[in-house]
């Protein structure tokens, strides 16, 4: 195993994979070798340089650009009404996913305390930073919030505000906001 094998390997997953995902493969297989080198497998390490990140900067929407996106027609009110939610207040995914019904409050307030964890299927009683917080909703997407209300399959306060059509233990599945966001950014261009 030589420097320009190892360049060879880095630059071939490099033309399938993302920068950051071949690092990792390449820091991975350097484990192995130090491994094998104080095993005395092999006479050396070889060395090989990471390779260029690729800068997939996500950008934002222009404002005109996010009026667009929401003047579109929707295929759920679930999506429309989380993506606005989170435009209006920076509320990440997670936060919005484990909004239940109680956390939302008739003056317009949201009381962001909990996270939904999709990788464990669970709810969180704590937000990344480790404090709950207050956002103020605007009115026009509190309206939506309580249309969103008036339609939940499972009322009550400890239900999931964003609620799944198959399980009223559970919140709707990430892709059922996301899926629909990206079409709604698509059509407006």
């Amino acid at each position: 195993i030589t420097p320009a094998v190892l360049e060879d390997f880095r630059n071939k997953l490099f033309e399938t994979y993302a920068g950051g995902t071949t690092n990792k493969i390449i820091e991975t297989l350097m484990i192995i070798l130090r491994s094998a080198y104080k095993q005395k497998l092999i006479p050396s390490i070889p060395e090989v340089e990471k390779c260029a990140v690729r800068d997939q900067g996500r950008g934002k929407l222009t404002l005109d650009e996010a009026r667009r996106v929401f003047s579109v027609k929707w295929t759920d009110a679930r999506a429309y009404t989380a993506s606005r939610l989170s435009a209006a207040t920076g509320m990440r995914l997670s936060e919005v996913l484990g909004l239940r019904v109680s956390d939302i409050a008739s003056d317009g307030k949201i009381i962001i305390s909990h996270v939904w964890d999709n990788r464990c299927r669970e709810l969180k009683d704590t937000t990344k930073s480790g404090k709950p917080r207050v956002a103020m909703v605007p009115p026009s997407v509190m309206l939506d919030i309580e249309k969103l209300i008036e339609v939940h399959p499972y009322p009550g306060p400890d239900a999931f505000l964003f609620f799944s059509m198959r399980n009223k233990e559970k919140p709707a599945e990430p892709v059922t906001i996301t899926g629909p966001l990206y079409k709604a950014m698509e059509a407006a261009g």
